[in-house]
């Protein structure tokens, strides 16, 4: 099975293989939007195959899809090199922080030292000036229509 992003669009296994430029398409803006309101359910877009397949898209030459390819490929490379690094630091931290919390709980680390150095008690966020945010939020004053 092969795999769009949002909305989710599964191909079956009996479907010609998708092309990558499908898989563009199906990220697309217009594609999502005319799924999301062409759907039965509002919370989750849903659509019957039947109703997906009723889609009328514009197809272009297949050079003219390899090509579209190739300049999107090329445009979000660096993005995509950015979100796998992203993600890859992330669990690198996930690692780090189940790490020092076992180590902590194992009293493989000591924390004693800088628990003592915290406040006693959390500050208190200061209150706002509720006259100061009234008067920020004023409600227009109605202006009589032009006759």
């Amino acid at each position: 099975m092969s795999l769009c992003a949002r909305p989710v669009l599964l191909f079956s296994r009996r479907a010609v293989a998708p092309r990558p430029s499908t898989s563009y398409l199906c990220q697309s803006t217009a594609f999502t939007d005319r799924v999301t309101t062409s759907s039965v359910d509002t919370a989750y877009p849903a659509l019957a195959e039947t109703r997906l397949g009723a889609f009328k898209v514009a197809i272009p030459s297949l050079p003219k899809q390899a090509a579209i390819v190739r300049f999107l490929d090329q445009a979000t490379e660096n993005l995509t090199k950015a979100l796998a690094s992203a993600k890859l630091e992330i669990d690198l931290l996930r690692e780090y922080h189940t790490r020092l919390i076992a180590d902590v709980i194992t009293g493989k680390l000591d924390v004693r030292e800088a628990a003592a150095r915290l406040p006693n008690e959390a500050k208190e966020p200061k209150p706002l000036d509720e006259a100061k945010v009234e008067g920020e939020c004023k409600k227009p004053t109605p202006t009589a229509a032009p006759r």
